[in-house]
This record gives C-alpha cells, sequence and structure tokens, in this order.
C-alpha cells in the first residue's frame, strides 16, 4: 500500500489548514504534530521523510516554526500556491479572533470585571513565557559556552535592545567558526501621514520575523524594544496583553503582531503588521530554499550556526521576561498570584497555554475585582 495519496488541490490544502488554524493551540510542538496527524496520518499527504525533512530544515531557518513547516509541506504538495494557500489558512483564524479582541479592547476596559481579568491573564503570560524560555534553554543546559552565550545575549538585551538581531547572528557566526576551527584541528487608500506608519510597520514585523529561531516567544525582546520603548505604539501592559491574546487564540503566538498593528494604525496596521511578521518565512520557505535545498542538506555548518544563535535567543527571552515583569506584578497581590501560577504550571506541566490564560483570568477577576485586594 503507498504511503501517500494523490496531491490534493490548492483548494482542499487551504480548507485544511484553515481547520488546523482554528484548533492549533499550545506552541510550536503542538502545532507541528497536529500538521503531522492531519497531512501526514490522516490524508497522507506526505511521507515521514518529507515531514520530517519538512521540520529539520525550517527549526534552521529564521521565522515562526510551525507556520514555516504549514509552508514547506503546502509547497511540497502543490508548489507556490499550495504554499500560499496553506500560510492562508493557517492564518486567518489566529489573525480575525486578534483582530475582533484588538476592537473591543478598549472599550472592555471600562469594566471593572474585565480589568481584573486582564491582570490575572498578565500574570499567566508571564508563566508561560518562562516556561518558553526553560524548553528552549533545556537542551543546552549542560553546555558551559551556551550558558555564557545566554548571559551575554541577557546582558546586550538589557543595555543594547535595538541590537538583539545582530547579536543572534553574531552569535551563530562565532559558533560556525569556533566549531569548525575544532574539527580543523579535529491595499486601500490611505492618508499619506499613515501611509509612512504603515511602512514603518511592516519594516518592524519584518525585522522581527526574520529573527525568531524555534518559537515566537523569541521575537518578545526585539518587538517590546520596538513597540514600546522606542516608538510608544503601546504601553507594557497593552503589549503584555496583546501577548496574552496571542497565546489564547489559536495559531502561532507571532499572529499578536495583528493587535500590536491595529493599536498603532486600525485594520490596515493589523494586516501590514502581520504580513511584515510572515513575509520572511514566505521568502525563504517558497523562494530561496528551493534554489538551495539541494547544496544545504546535510551541511554541518548550519547546525552549528543554530548551536550559537539559540542560547543569544534564550537570554534575549529573558531580558524582555525581566522588562515585562514590572507590568505584570505592579503590587503584592499581582505577585502572589503570579507566584501561584508558576506553582500550578510546575505541578501541571501539560497544561495547555490557553488553560493557564484562562485560570489566570478566573482568579485575577475573582482577587482584583470581586475581592478587591
Amino acid at each position: 500500500m503507498p504511503e501517500t495519496t494523490p496531491k490534493p488541490s490548492v483548494f482542499a490544502i487551504f480548507l485544511t489548514f484553515l481547520k488546523l488554524g482554528a484548533t492549533g493551540f499550545g506552541g510550536p510542538v503542538a502545532l507541528i504534530s497536529l500538521i503531522d496527524q492531519e497531512c501526514r496520518l490522516r490524508l497522507k499527504w506526505i511521507s515521514a521523510a518529507q515531514f520530517n525533512e519538512a521540520v529539520l530544515f525550517c527549526k534552521l531557518l529564521p521565522g515562526p516554526l510551525a507556520y514555516q513547516v504549514a509552508l514547506w509541506v503546502g509547497k511540497d504538495l502543490r508548489g507556490f500556491w499550495g504554499g500560499i494557500a496553506a500560510c492562508l489558512g493557517f492564518l486567518i483564524p489566529g489573525f480575525s479572533l486578534i483582530l475582533v479582541l484588538a476592537i473591543f479592547y478598549q472599550s472592555l476596559h471600562d469594566w471593572a470585571l474585565f480589568e481584573g481579568v486582564l491582570q490575572g491573564v498578565r500574570g499567566a503570560a508571564l508563566i508561560v513565557i518562562l516556561i518558553s524560555l526553560w524548553k528552549l534553554a533545556e537542551p543546552y543546559k549542560h553546555k558551559a559556552v551556551a550558558w555564557v552565550g545566554a548571559g551575554l545575549g541577557g546582558l546586550w538585551m538589557y543595555a543594547f535592545p535595538r541590537w538583539e538581531p545582530a547579536s543572534i547572528l553574531l552569535g551563530g557566526l562565532v559558533s560556525v567558526a569556533w566549531r569548525q576551527r575544532r574539527r580543523s584541528l579535529g491595499l486601500l487608500s490611505v492618508e499619506p501621514f499613515s501611509l509612512a506608519l504603515l511602512g514603518t510597520l511592516l519594516w518592524v514585523h519584518f525585522k522581527a520575523g526574520a529573527f525568531v529561531y524555534g518559537t515566537g516567544v523569541a521575537v518578545l525582546p526585539f518587538l517590546q524594544h520596538e513597540v514600546v520603548d522606542l516608538r510608544h505604539w503601546l504601553t507594557p501592559e497593552q503589549f503584555l496583553d496583546g501577548i496574552a491574546f496571542g497565546q489564547v487564540t489559536p495559531g502561532p503566538l507571532t499572529i499578536a503582531s495583528a493587535f500590536i498593528g491595529y493599536y498603532a494604525a486600525g485594520f490596515w496596521g493589523a494586516v501590514v503588521a502581520t504580513a511584515g511578521m510572515y513575509l520572511p518565512g514566505m521568502l525563504l520557505v517558497l523562494g530561496v530554499v528551493p534554489l538551495i535545498h539541494s547544496r544545504l542538506r546535510g551541511k554541518q555548518w548550519l547546525l552549528d550556526f543554530q548551536e550559537g544563535a539559540m542560547p543569544i535567543v534564550v537570554g534575549g527571552i529573558a531580558g524582555a521576561w525581566v522588562f515585562l515583569l514590572p507590568a505584570a506584578v505592579p503590587r503584592a497581590s499581582a505577585g502572589v498570584l503570579t507566584a501561584f501560577l508558576g506553582v500550578v504550571a510546575w505541578r501541571f506541566p501539560k497544561l495547555p497555554a490557553w488553560g493557564m490564560m484562562i485560570l489566570g483570568g478566573v482568579l485575577g477577576a475573582v482577587i482584583f475585582t470581586w475581592l478587591k485586594w
């Protein structure tokens, strides 16, 4: 019996990834598992070898991991338009929900209960980021050089947050040189001012999307500096709320870029920011990689680059976590709730991110709105 079935139509790819985008929660690993179960095991569109190669190559590329795997699978099935169909289907559900939340976000602030819910969700978001940080760091926990890299990455993020992408690139290149040396020895019309703002939004999110390695959380240091500290599009509290919305909606965390874009420039800001975030991955998977795929297969220097880049990413996320702490814990009662959520996450490691957000929201409503602590 053949391992794969005949290739589906572009529309069938779109519908399948629309379903995956609407039901996928839990971060990149869970999303990739969902793609594997649907496209390989149930529909038998691709073989195990094809899927494993997609995951391996996408891990080595900058960009949100699960989104790029979806792009790759779509490309393997029906070329360029298959990749576009998978991309759009995968992102539309999360984008739509984030947009609705952004539209009603400000009016809901007038409701006292919602403010308590948000305070609880911010604490939960902080814990989810910490969990993601630990998972990213786990493969490197016994490597002293990686700890040094993470420490330097955290200090660099604290002192020069705008240059975090440069530190990731530098860490990867140093790792390549060092390891190879060791081996050798052994749109609608808008106002003109809005066009300038949309251009800035596109550029900021394009840069962010080009330096996400492994998980959407890796983009937080750069985005937090750009949209909160440098351009003041959002307050720290609003930024953390956007991240929380990204966690509680289906699809990749980086769909939170739609929330940022909406608050900077309305509906078209949401569209442009989202496009900027995912454009680098699209250009790589659909444009660059097919040209050099065969030459890259099995190259050790790509793995060496990742070994040096990932600890810098971990350090940068730790630095961003420290920056976001005051927004999530403005008073002692919020600190107690956040610590409690941390204990819950430790005792129940299989609790999904969206479950943590709901728990934080419910407890926040009880503690901050009803009990008024």
